[in-house]
């Protein structure tokens, strides 16, 4: 019934509305010309915002595989030049031109220039320095921030959210915004997923700037566990960074990744060491029940030196007496080390709820018993009533 009532006031306040509506369309007054057209302007900055991360997630994608077609192009890039029947080496291309021909002395120079740029060594220094570019495709990663953003629900529908930010001066839509939001919310899942994105970033961008220049660093796996090894501060030493982007690219990846690596420790260890409210409750039970224990020996200790020298009073050079001041100050300064009155308060909580119950209890069975009583007096006040009737009725056939 109330829910119908309910339905029947909303569904009368909607053909108001609706009316009101219809009737300030048809005056058509320069007030509703404004609002309309401010209403028009609110929906077009709705769709654009909403195509705006429509396309910012998309360009997310193309940059993802941007950096996945870089990193595979490398790789083969790399396979084909370790092949050992794609390159001619240096000394078999000056025995095949000494055995066709004479060289004449004047091109002794450029013959010395072709076997440089023909190396095995020139061309891979070559291929690194060209490839060494290609780590500015990484930079493309922060767009990883806004679809962030997007995927958190900080859009152009968060009206209030973005009004309210406005009045307290936050800039919602900003990325550290987002990034604080996102720990807050999944700690652990957002703590997990920067680790692994700075690991998986630092050792390609690694692997690029040293590949060709570092006879240690040949594969993507070295890269890998250089970074491991750099970000969990363990370094052993045997690969290690040669070039000043190589360097600088595992200082930053190093920073990053172990501020990361300590918030997770953080997240897992502290947090799954936190005390419960329950276990509170119980801790301060047992420091409560250890002071009464200490507060009881330091009593015990007191008045077992008291009575020593009250036992050798005569003695005017009684070693006791100082042991009771010691005692006696030892009991006063244990008084200061009172636990919080928490298990004081859950005591007396629980006797005013203990008493509160009791009177509860108590005040029922007394509106029983009155219920009770007065049952009995109507019962007897009918009963009596009947008597009385009958009893008239009997004096009226008798006198008649």
């Amino acid at each position: 019934m109330l829910h119908h009532n309910a339905s029947a006031a909303a569904t009368g306040r909607a053909r108001v509305y609706e009316n009101q509506l219809r009737e300030r369309s048809q005056a058509n007054d320069s007030l509703w010309r404004a609002s309309v057209e401010t209403l028009q302007s609110l929906d077009r900055v709705h769709k654009l915002g909403r195509t705006r991360y429509a396309l910012e997630n998309a360009m997310l994608a193309f940059a993802v595989i941007a950096i996945l077609c870089v990193v595979v192009e490398s790789e083969l890039i790399w396979t084909d030049i370790q092949r050992d029947d794609w390159l001619l080496s240096a000394e078999e291309l000056s025995n095949s031109s000494a055995r066709v021909a004479q060289q004449p002395p004047m091109f002794s120079t450029a013959f010395q220039a072709l076997k440089c740029v023909l190396s095995a060594s020139t061309l891979a220094l070559v291929v690194a320095l060209v490839l060494r570019y290609h780590v500015l495709v990484f930079l493309r990663i922060y767009l990883l921030g806004r679809f962030l953003r997007n995927w958190l629900g900080f859009d152009s529908s968060s009206y209030t959210v973005q009004l309210i930010g406005a009045f307290h001066r936050v800039d919602v839509l900003s990325i550290w915004f987002t990034i604080k939001y996102a720990f807050q919310k999944f700690p652990f899942l957002s703590t997990t997923l920067a680790l692994l994105v700075d690991w998986i970033l630092t050792s390609a961008a690694l692997n690029f700037v040293e590949r060709g220049t570092n006879d240690r660093l040949t594969n993507i796996n070295e890269a890998v566990w250089l970074t491991i090894v750099t970000m969990t501060s363990v370094g052993y030493g045997e690969v290690a960074p040669r070039t000043l982007g190589g360097k600088l690219t595992i200082v930053f990846g190093a920073i990053v990744g172990g501020t990361i690596f300590t918030c997770l420790l953080r997240v897992v260890l502290i947090d799954a060491l936190l005390v419960t409210p329950q276990e509170k409750i119980v801790l301060d039970v047992v420091y409560f029940h250890e002071f009464i224990r200490k507060q009881k020996e330091a009593a015990a200790f007191l008045i077992q030196q008291t009575w020593k020298y009250h036992r050798d009073q005569q003695n005017q050079d009684s070693k006791y007496k100082h042991r009771v001041y010691g005692a006696a100050e030892a009991f006063r300064l244990l008084r200061f080390t009172q636990p919080s009155s928490s298990f004081a308060s859950l005591n007396s909580s629980s006797a005013v709820v203990a008493s509160s119950s009791l009177t509860n209890a108590t005040s029922k069975q007394l509106e029983h018993l009155q219920g009770q009583m007065k049952l009995r007096r109507a019962q007897s006040m009918h009963t009596l009533h009947v008597t009385t009737q009958l009893f008239r009725n009997i004096a009226e056939t008798s006198s008649e």
